[in-house]
């Protein structure tokens, strides 16, 4: 692989051209065709030269297949693509490779695979299925490609040197998600997979066997601004990039869109996502660059989500905080969770994902973390510092901006149920611990978000869709996080880089499929 950085080209996600869209309900939305895109300057031209028919005139340069961004699933789509041949350039706007999937925790879910074989865990594709498909809330076919296709990428990132042992824990396998509290599904089954940290880890033997691949071209800040599309047939020609958009790549074969998810675009987030400020702690380059891009071709786009989860309102070190779910706030101290009106709204010990989505809901997008004495000062941990505290309840309601009164009856209810040993209102099943006497102490959460889901429509081929017919866009593919092959939730730890890997390496083949185009 040879890398080369651009001296001009910038973070900013500019040069797109169209921005608006249609919103649907329930789990799928789809975005109009010809709609108008998020956080994008108007392109009046391509920084160049331009043939009457809108394509450059002459291109700086040409490759087989250019894939936009460097991550997890742009990695996979090159490194496949040049096993098949083709010469790719990789157009990574940051300074480096890697995105999400070298910030992540080395983790990939997979489903009969050789670790679980060595280890005595017997799993298939029907049984993981009746857990993905209730849990994600995605398409189904597309979350059945990502699970039947598991397996051969964790098997491929084996061979390119990743290590897991047959072990139950980290490194090795774990229960990811709620497969445990959805038993009532199919047995629970650990298809999470903690590679070895930090070589021979996951991120790094991939960014070897790129290294060390000479058909890839990377190029490192250089932003991919907009796709030059044929006139009449709508298909992927090229590429315009760097800041300016000043340089035309052509792509003799095709385009793929892996430009990760859009978590930090707050217009974008606003929009699909939450009219409340949601923190978080995303690949910084996550603007949502890609998703534009195939907007702008046409493209429909649907499944909006994100990897959620409850933060303190101020960010604390490591960032990713969480402060709800099943294994937080240590120690077991008593606590509950109540919103600005003083009454709790979820099951504090639910999956971080669904706690989140309900604290969306709730006024302003804020609660606070309620608890008491030694144990639930200890429990706040590095939060204890921002804590509302008072002897009383009525003086912390004061400081919380809450209703005295509510927060009071709150805090009956809960003692109450816990006396009897049952959650009426929400049915927590664990540490039902009275709030007895103070001094109380209350922290501010807010949403939290790792990464979004949902992008570009794909079919299994991770063909790009136009919104407009339903049709592929004539080559132009969509991986990871820029396809909406995972779904709305996050159904368990290493599901997105399984989505962004199995993607990636559908798209690299298919990609590299097509016939040239003079």
């Amino acid at each position: 692989m040879k890398t080369e950085h651009s001296a001009n080209a910038s973070l900013s996600g500019d040069g797109c051209s169209r921005r608006s869209f249609l919103r649907g309900t329930g789990a799928t939305a789809a975005i109009a065709a010809g709609a108008l895109l998020w956080g994008c300057a108007p392109r009046e031209d391509q920084g160049r030269g331009v043939s009457e028919s809108g394509i450059p005139t002459t291109w700086d340069e040409e490759a087989d297949v250019v894939i936009v961004g460097g991550g997890g699933a742009g990695t996979s789509a090159a490194l496949m693509a040049a096993k098949a041949g083709s010469s790719v350039i990789v157009l990574e706007k940051s300074a480096m490779t890697g995105g999400s999937t070298a910030l992540c925790g080395q983790a990939i879910m997979g489903v009969g695979t050789s670790v679980q074989k060595e280890a005595g865990i017997e799993d298939s594709v029907e049984e993981a299925m009746k857990y993905f498909a209730e849990v994600g809330d995605g398409r189904d076919d597309l979350v059945r490609f990502v699970v039947e296709h598991s397996a051969e990428a964790v098997e491929w990132l084996i061979d390119l040197g990743m290590e897991v042992p047959a072990v139950i824990g980290n490194p090795g396998l774990v229960y990811g998600g709620q497969e445990k509290e959805r038993a009532d599904l199919t047995a629970p089954i650990m298809r999470t997979h903690y590679a070895v940290q930090p070589d021979p880890g996951l991120w790094p033997v991939l960014q070897k066997a790129l290294d060390a691949e000479e058909n890839v071209i990377v190029r490192t800040n250089t932003p991919a601004t907009a796709l030059v599309q044929h006139p009449q047939t709508g298909e992927v020609l090229g590429v315009m990039a760097g800041k300016d958009g000043e340089s035309a790549i052509k792509a003799r074969k095709g385009v793929v869109l892996a430009a990760g998810g859009y978590a930090r675009n707050p217009e974008m987030m606003r929009a699909l996502i939450s009219r409340y400020e949601v923190q978080t702690t995303a690949n910084e380059g996550d603007t949502g660059d890609g998703m534009n891009l195939g907007l702008s071709a046409g493209c429909g786009a649907g499944y909006f989500g994100m990897l959620s989860n409850v933060q303190y309102s101020k960010p604390i070190s490591p960032c990713a905080f969480i402060v709800l779910g099943p294994d937080t706030m240590e120690g077991k101290p008593p606590f509950i969770c109540v919103n600005m009106k003083g009454e709790r709204w979820s099951n504090e010990r639910k999956f971080y994902s669904y706690i989140c989505d309900d604290l969306l809901k709730q006024p302003e997008g804020r609660a606070f973390v309620l608890t008491c004495g030694d144990k639930g000062l200890a429990g706040l941990g590095k939060a204890a510092d921002q804590a509302c505290k008072a002897d009383t309840l009525a003086d912390l309601a004061v400081q919380m901006g809450v209703d005295a009164g509510a927060l009071a009856s709150t805090v009956e209810q809960w003692n109450a149920g816990c006396v009897e040993g049952v959650d009426a209102q929400f049915g927590r099943k664990s540490e039902l611990y009275p709030l007895e006497s103070g001094p109380y102490y209350a922290a501010e959460v807010k949403p939290g978000c790792a990464s979004t889901f949902g992008g570009v429509t794909v079919d299994t081929d991770m063909h790009a869709i136009a919104a407009a017919t339903g049709q592929p866009i004539g080559r132009l593919y969509a991986a990871g996080m820029n396809s909406m092959a995972l779904g709305r939730f996050y159904p368990t730890c290493g599901a997105a880089v399984a989505t962004a890997i199995t993607t990636g390496r559908q798209a690299g083949t298919n990609v590299a499929a097509e016939n040239t185009w003079d």
